[in-house]
């Protein structure tokens, strides 16, 4: 049998590296980029849809340069319908300017390209109760999802794996969420979207290990739990890796080829992928002997092994 690859001798190790590196980019986050990017989404402001004939959207952001106010120009609709999102937020959080954006936005637009070419669409307001209930609501979101988790984990395994998971689905959230606000990303619906997912791919890559060492506990009973837990995630490498890199390599092909909204959810994606494959394999497997459900079940397995030696 082929020698495992000690990943629980160097736990410790794998976990300081994940604590500093966290550490370190929350640290860029708030002492050099003054704390997270709040999009549109999460905070006061206006949101227009408006169609603008015979236009590009560089046009239209350039169009918008020189304001007093911070629009964000995104495409929508076909290649052919000139359409945009056009979204700033309030200054200071004064309601009373939400009016003056939307006729400044406006009067821009139809100063570049014409009265005629310029049709205002929708326009909403969000004020500062809406985004703090976004706020409010994406977190609950975000919990009741780990819940789940834990729920369907201890039905499935143990409530020691389950622990293990969410463990892991924290430090992957945490550490993606610390990489979006060192990369200045904007925190969207669409990030949010991003970190849903990856705790979706994540669950999924560390079930797969989980598993493996509930096989091995019952075929290897001879064995510590150290030893099957490296043998496991040993065995997995190459199906986790397979995995990890075949998708991996769509995100990044979307973050490159595209913009805004759906190039800030690839780039999250892609990084939380690759901090999921390393937390399935060097965390939520390597801190299951902290919980007794799972040292209960190799101790059985034990017992029962030795009780069959001991008839031979």
């Amino acid at each position: 049998m082929k020698k495992p690859i000690e990943f629980y001798k160097n736990r410790v190790a794998y976990a300081l590296i994940s604590v500093l590196s966290i550490l370190a980019l929350l640290g860029v986050t708030f002492f050099l980029n003054g704390g997270f990017r709040l999009g549109i989404d999460f905070q006061p402001g206006i949101s227009m849809a408006v169609s603008v004939q015979g236009s590009q959207v560089e046009q239209v952001r350039q169009s918008l340069n020189g304001l007093p106010y911070s629009y964000t120009v995104q495409t929508a609709g076909g290649q052919n319908t000139a359409e945009y999102v056009i979204r700033a937020p309030i200054p200071g959080n004064k309601e009373d300017l939400l009016q003056d954006m939307e006729e400044k936005a406006v009067s821009a637009l139809k100063a570049r390209f014409g009265a005629e070419s310029v049709n205002v669409l929708a326009v909403d307001y969000i004020g500062p109760s809406l985004s703090a209930d976004l706020v409010v609501q994406t977190i609950t979101l975000v919990l009741v999802v780990l819940l789940l988790m834990i729920i369907y984990i201890t039905f499935r395994f143990r409530f020691g794996y389950a622990m293990g998971a969410v463990i892991a689905l924290v430090h992957d959230v945490l550490f993606t969420l610390a990489f979006i606000g060192a990369m200045g990303i904007e925190l969207s619906t669409a990030v949010v979207a991003a970190l849903l997912t990856l705790i979706g791919y994540s669950i999924n890559d560390t079930i797969v290990v989980y598993d493996r060492i509930r096989e091995n506990i019952r075929l290897n009973r001879e064995q510590t739990l150290p030893f099957i837990l490296d043998q496991s995630i040993t065995q997995s490498l190459s199906r986790t890796f397979v995995t990890s890199l075949t998708t991996l390599l769509v995100v990044v092909v979307l973050a490159i080829v595209t913009e805004g909204d759906v190039r800030n959810f690839s780039l999250s994606l892609a990084f939380g992928i690759t901090v999921g494959t390393f937390s399935s394999i060097t965390i939520a497997s390597p801190v299951l002997p902290l919980f007794k459900s799972v040292k209960r079940d190799v101790a059985r397995e034990q017992e029962s092994y030795v009780k069959a030696q001991a008839r031979v």
